[in-house]
């Protein structure tokens, strides 16, 4: 042996009986949100204990992601300090695909994070960051012995946050950062202008600061008519945008800003009002919706100001993508204003299929504001609305009314983002219980709803290439502090950095809610305030309509306790301990009769709050449905079953159990399970002018009966005119509606149903002929 191999011998030992001599047993796991693509612990070895001031060594290249690591290490209060055994090494060498991919390797005494970039390598020390959350409560993180082996399922994983309804600080903007980075996700759309403020300097274009970031006042509640007199203003400065923009980057973020046009734009009419159709005046608005003024397709300096505009934001904005919105741009003032119309006649458009003039006109200012950003070498993302023009190729779609913009876009060759309302808008209340939840947009979208999207569900293998990833956004309407942005975000953003990170072979909400407490001890570690409604009880109910009966699947966080009772009576007692009544919930519960389903959950020994589920058999239960038209596919996840499955759906339209219609007055008929004798028939009706869903104008029912001469035969038994909404009722309720008649012996009911033709006029933000939705549920007779 020469003199040298025996240094390194010597060395190898005194290494490894210094690392025996620190080693332990490992109280941690890797298994964490979200969850890695692969994971191999070595049972039965020591692992590696976790210290605030253990070595980290890295090349300069990753000297930023050594800092984070530090800090991160120093926020965990079980990390202790002290004489730190081991080393966390730190690299950059690993071959993959995916730049994002990175492998971590943990022995006693050594863990490796080598990632394919420092972006695999931020992603690493996330998974290690994480892991430490994982140890009981209270105990020195130590983890295991493993490899673990990651790169997410897509490039693109996104959080908008809108700054426009609302203003929000710097500081606050970079904490929003800090939670996306949190949770793996590299994407952040700042949606800095629309017609509530104008939030980003313009130089060439002072007064859109000067006048359009400010407004005298904010309507109270959802559109009430009655305002604060409270001016809400506030913008940020060029430097302050880079700054945003540089702190992004060192978190392997990008910044893509959003420059809603040519809609969206009351904000910058009221700073310049020659871009506008009529001129003015306008003003700021402090209402909740979409103002019918928009800037002029037929104005020459529309185009200018689209240039100008884009080349600065382009000056602030590195990123190859820039977000032009396209969304909800009404048409009202072009059909009007003889610039727009001499401007259609000029090109030779002429409407086609669904497309109206004007709508192939706004493709025109679209197809400018992209070729402005290609002179530079950007793309432009917009809405899926960008979709009813003729928009060149390079055109990446956001798909946010359901996922047929996504599949239309994909099939047209377009990459695309997913961002439907129905699973991606965390302005929507995350609880059935809105009256115990802060004032939101409406809908239901709670944690498990985000989780269960799946961005390539519904298209082709090579459609699905063209997915870039999902992203969840936060408008700000309701949200004028920044406590409550995390509250709206978390948890359901984990949820989201689980879809768009782990293989969807790998996703399982109820192994998910599993690993939820330690993510939610990190919260806690960075003082976050998050929504904790999972400690509640989540509900699935579906249908067996073979058997003739509802199956309730139960689930809650991690290791709560579930306990339920089916006879109307609370689960849980005043000490909060489960009543007699109560059984333990182990698997799902089958209900073939009406009941009233309580349940709730104990979690670290603290009671959630009591869930209720009602289950209404009737004699139309499970009965065939027959409808003469198409429901909205993403407003009916079960289909037309929805309508006989014993549930009635609640205040908010996007539980599952409603079956929405657009456009159209719909028909449906009933084949009961058995004839029977029926004098009642009811259904009801969602009513959220919010979202534009409004009660039917009239309907009528017809039962299928035997005639005198033994022969089928219809007969009407009731019919009802409905007066037009008022702007003082709920704008957000459920109506039954209810036919009584003589008894009659019936085999099939029909409802008639004609829709309102109009949304009433104190509704109509921008549009005259703007057609509402209607959404019926449960038919029962009896």
């Amino acid at each position: 042996m020469n003199k040298l191999s025996g240094i390194l011998l010597v060395s190898s030992l005194l290494y490894l009986g210094a690392a025996g001599l620190h080693a332990a047993s490992p109280n941690g796991s890797f298994k964490v949100i979200p969850l890695p693509s692969m994971i191999s612990e070595k049972a039965d070895a020591e692992g590696f204990a976790l210290y605030s001031n253990v070595k980290i060594s890295a090349p300069d290249s990753l000297s930023s992601e050594a800092d984070m690591l530090r800090g991160y290490l120093k926020e965990n209060p079980n990390i202790p300090t002290g004489n730190a055994p081991g080393e966390i090494a730190l690299r950059c060498t690993l071959s993959s695909d995916s730049p994002e991919a990175y492998r971590i390797s943990v022995r006693p005494g050594l863990l490796i994070i080598d990632g394919a970039s420092p972006a695999g390598v931020f992603y690493g020390i996330q998974t290690i960051r994480k892991a430490a959350y994982t140890a009981p409560k209270g105990e020195s993180p130590v983890l295991p012995s493993a490899t673990i082996a990651d790169a997410p399922r897509f490039s693109y994983r996104g959080a908008m946050l809108d700054v426009a309804r609302h203003p929000f600080t710097e500081e606050n903007v970079k904490s929003f950062i800090d939670m996306m980075a949190l949770h793996n996700l590299n994407t952040f759309h700042w949606h800095i202008t629309d017609d509530q403020g104008w939030r980003i300097e313009i130089e060439k274009y002072p007064l859109l600061t000067a006048v359009g970031a400010r407004r005298d006042s904010t309507v109270i509640g959802h559109n009430s008519g009655v305002y604060d007199n409270k001016p809400v203003g506030g913008y940020f400065t060029k430097e302050q945008a880079r700054d945003i923009v540089e702190y992004a980057a060192r978190h392997h973020i990008t910044v893509i800003p959003e420059i809603d046009l040519p809609g969206h734009m009351l904000a910058a009419l009221t700073a310049y009002p020659s871009l506008g159709c009529t001129g003015g005046p306008y003003g700021v608005w402090g209402r909740w919706g979409v103002s019918p003024d928009v800037l002029c397709a037929g104005n020459d300096s529309t185009l200018t100001f689209i240039d100008d505009v884009l080349n600065e934001v382009m000056d602030i904005f590195p990123s190859k993508y820039v977000h032009i919105g396209g969304d909800e741009c009404p048409k009202t003032r072009w059909k009007e204003c003889p610039k727009c119309q001499k401007r259609i006649s000029e090109l030779g458009i002429k409407p086609e299929g669904r497309f109206s003039a004007e709508d192939k006109l706004q493709g025109v200012i679209t197809t400018h504001a992209l070729q402005t950003l290609a002179a530079r070498g950007r793309h432009a993302i917009g809405w899926d609305e960008i979709l009813e023009g003729d928009i060149p190729q390079d055109a990446i779609i956001m798909s946010w009314r359901g996922v047929d913009g996504a599949i239309e876009g994909t099939g047209k060759g377009h990459h695309v983002v997913l961002s439907p309302a129905s699973y991606c808008y965390l302005d929507y209340y995350q609880s059935p219980d809105q009256a115990l939840e802060p004032m939101a947009w409406g809908g239901y979208v709670p944690v498990s709803r985000t989780y269960r999207l799946d961005p390539t569900e519904g298209m082709t293998p090579e459609q699905s290439k063209l997915v870039l990833g999902p992203q969840v956004n936060l408008w700000t309407e309701y949200i004028d502090n920044y406590p409550k942005v995390e509250y709206m975000e978390l948890p359901r953003m984990s949820a989201l950095a689980e879809v768009g990170w782990t293989p969807q072979s790998m996703r399982d909400y109820k192994d998910f809610s599993e690993r939820m407490p330690a993510l939610w001890r990190l919260y806690n570690a960075r003082d976050y305030n998050y929504a904790r409604h999972m400690a509640d009880v989540d509900a699935r109910l579906t249908t067996d309509h073979d058997a003739r009966k509802v199956i309730a699947e139960l689930t809650s966080i991690g290791t709560a306790s579930i306990y339920y009772t089916t006879d109307g009576s609370e689960p849980i007692g005043s000490d909060g301990q489960p009543s007699p009544t109560a059984l333990p919930y182990s698997k799902p519960i089958s209900l073939d009769k009406s009941t009233m389903l309580k349940s709730s959950a104990i979690f670290e020994g603290k009671a959630g709050r009591t869930r209720s589920d009602s289950v209404t058999f009737n004699p139309a239960t499970f009965g065939k449905v027959e409808l003469s038209h198409p429901f909205e596919k993403h407003h009916a996840p079960a289909g037309e079953a929805t309508l006989t499955d014993a549930q009635t759906g609640g205040p908010s339209f996007q539980t599952g159990h409603w079956v929405g219609f657009g456009n159209c007055n719909p028909t449906v008929t009933v084949t009961l399970p058995e004839p029977a004798t029926i004098s009642e028939v009811t259904f009801n009706t969602c009513v959220d002018m919010n979202a534009w869903i409004a009660d039917a104008s009239a309907y009528s029912i017809e039962v299928l009966t035997c005639g005198p001469d033994g022969e089928p035969k219809w007969i009407e038994t009731a019919s009802e005119s409905l007066p037009e909404r008022r702007a003082d009722q709920p704008d957000n309720e459920v109506e039954r509606h209810t036919s009584r008649f003589s008894p009659v012996k019936a085999e099939k009911v029909r409802i008639n149903l004609k829709a309102s033709p109009l949304l009433p006029v104190w509704h109509r933000d921008h549009s005259e002929t703007a057609r509402p939705l209607l959404f019926i549920d449960e038919i029962g007779v009896r």
